[in-house]
């Protein structure tokens, strides 16, 4: 899941056509879920921490200290 994908000011997260398993997009209306657009605009406070420090944009929202997270098993 990429920030591309969240859109605050919508209220939505997408995922797009070929990321998923059955390769079909997905939209999560994290609008009306507010435990889910607290936990990614905290996200997002974290991950422009690390845009600062590191002086380079993250794309995953998920990630460790910038780096793509590549197995949530070891995660």
């Amino acid at each position: 899941m990429s920030w591309a994908g969240v859109d605050f000011d919508s209220g939505v997260a997408r995922l797009a056509p070929g990321v998923t398993k059955n390769r079909e997009g997905r939209e999560f209306p994290i609008a009306t879920l507010p435990p889910l657009a607290e936990l990614l605009r905290e996200q997002r406070e974290r991950t422009t921490a690390v845009e600062r420090k590191q002086s380079c944009i993250v794309g995953p929202v998920f990630h460790r200290n910038g780096k793509p997270i590549l197995s949530y098993v070891r995660a």
